[in-house]
């Protein structure tokens, strides 16, 4: 999956769309503000990567990281404990 070249520039437009185009969903973008986005975060020189790895670490976002890290986990748990039907 490709990841964005920059990613708190990436983070920072996202943050303005989501205000900018309000949405109906709690999670995700609205067609219009991803539609936004993706036009800005070009037009701002942003690309895009392959592997997270790739990216400059003097731009990664290790903040967002982790916070993607941490809910990640917390879905992977709420799975498994789907799995073994120990989910009331």
């Amino acid at each position: 999956m490709a990841q964005p070249s920059d990613p708190e520039m990436y983070n920072a437009l996202s943050r303005t769309a989501r205000a900018k185009y309000p949405s109906q969903r709690t999670k995700g973008l609205s067609y219009q503000a991803a539609k936004w986005l993706s036009a800005e975060y070009a037009r701002n020189g942003g690309g895009y990567v392959d592997s997270i790895k790739q990216v400059d670490p003097k731009k990664r976002d290790y903040k967002q990281e982790a916070l993607d890290k941490e809910k990640r986990k917390k879905q992977e748990h709420k799975r498994e404990m789907k799995k073994r039907n120990l989910v009331v």
